[in-house]
């Protein structure tokens, strides 16, 4: 009989790690893959590493000697070379993203094992239309929450993400991810209330809001009710997070991670 330990493992969210806890059984490693396109010109990012077990006192094992790009729904291709940093990977030069084109995640290790992801289409965003601030009205709660008020684009399936900065930290860990679909306010202005985290005056506050697609948008939310049912003692057991790489060679292989691609808008205040 094979017992499942469980392991920690980070997935790569626009340059912030969280850890995901996941079951593996004993002495079965897995291939991790974290990787986004956005459409900001700078140095993308990819990186491989496997699964360690959750009582190892070892770095979590990083792949190096892997041959990597990115290929775009027009023909283009990007190259990958590995980093000073073993298994991360950056582009060789600056690009971005373009709105409305799709990327192909495709790599093989240096075992010669070839692996793809899906096509991931890089939707719009738009902007904020305004960040507010007001004082908590929760009770176990005191000082300032934000608030985001922007309009959904006209388009039917637009899914959302945002992530908060307080002084240039980022807060809160992937069960706090928040999350929307546009299924209830298709087209139409609405709000997004951050009250899981407080300010004081004198705070910088700065909100990024990004662009998912439906597939990007089910992986946050299955890591999310994941990550935020461990350590309840009803909750479920945790689960592996499939993601949307494969073997192209052994499509039983279970890959986790997740290759996309998103649009970022941002904005800023400060605490009054």
């Amino acid at each position: 009989m094979r017992f499942a330990t469980p392991i920690l493992l980070s997935i790569l969210f626009i340059s912030c790690e969280d850890p995901i806890v996941v079951e593996v059984p004993i002495g079965e490693t897995k291939l991790v893959v974290e990787g986004v396109i956005t459409d900001q010109m700078s140095s993308q990012q990819v990186r491989l590493s496997t699964t360690d077990d959750f009582l190892s006192s070892d770095p979590t094992p990083k792949v190096s000697n892997a041959t990597i790009q990115i290929i775009d729904s027009n023909g283009n291709l990007f190259s990958f070379s590995e980093s000073s940093t073993p298994g991360t990977y950056l582009s060789d030069g600056f690009f971005q993203g373009v709105i409305n084109t799709s990327y192909k995640l495709q790599f093989f290790l240096d075992s010669g094992q070839p692996y793809e992801s899906d096509f991931q289409e890089l939707k719009p965003v738009p902007q904020i239309d305004a960040l507010t601030f007001a004082e908590s009205i929760l009770l176990n709660s005191e000082g300032f929450i934000v608030t985001v008020e922007t309009t959904d684009n006209l388009r039917t399936g637009d899914f959302y993400r945002w992530r908060i900065f307080k002084n240039d930290i980022e807060l809160g860990t992937l069960s706090d991810v928040f999350l929307r679909s546009d299924r209830l306010f298709n087209g139409n202005p609405f709000n997004v209330e951050f009250d899981t985290f407080t300010f004081e005056p004198g705070d910088e506050c700065t909100v990024e809001q990004l662009s998912l697609t439906e597939s990007s948008f089910d992986f946050f939310r299955l890591v999310q009710i994941q990550t935020g049912d461990i350590g309840e003692s009803t909750s479920t057991a945790p689960t592996e997070v499939i993601g949307n790489i494969r073997n192209i060679n052994d499509p039983e292989e279970k890959v986790l991670g997740f290759f996309y691609a998103t649009s970022i808008t941002d904005r800023t205040v400060i605490i009054q």
